[in-house]
């Protein structure tokens, strides 16, 4: 889903955007918080915002709270691009749900929050630690 959905933006790709999105959700913050975030090696995180960097979508700067840490954050062009994305992701969303019955979007909803309760549930057994 991800190529067909950055197709057509200079410097995001299917790898790159879970990059974008983490950091929308976090706001500001360190390439070691944002790979625990999104699952990826902070040296896989951190060759991602050197892309996205020269493009334009992030900025970094010295962490004032840490002189060893590099504090990274979206530019505004690279909010703007989340936003536009996610708006995409919502529509083609949309017109597959508009197909459904509306019983049947309730099911799915319904089986999607119980699916995710039971996935965080094995999650946590595994390692006592929900993150």
């Amino acid at each position: 889903m991800y190529p067909a959905l950055v197709r057509g933006i200079d410097g995001v790709d299917a790898t790159t955007y879970p990059v974008l999105s983490g950091l929308l959700r976090m706001g500001p913050t360190t390439a070691t918080a944002l790979a625990a975030e999104i699952g990826l090696d902070r040296s896989v995180v951190t060759r991602y915002l050197s892309r996205l960097e020269s493009s334009g979508y992030v900025d970094r700067a010295p962490d004032g709270s840490d002189g060893r840490a590099t504090r990274i954050e979206l530019t505004p062009q690279g909010t703007a691009v989340v936003h536009q994305l996610r708006q995409e992701l919502r529509t083609v969303c949309d017109g597959i749900l508009d197909s459904w019955e509306p019983d049947d979007g309730d099911r799915f909803a319904a089986d999607l929050e119980r699916f995710v309760g039971a996935l965080l549930g094995a999650a946590v057994g595994r390692d006592g630690d929900p993150s």
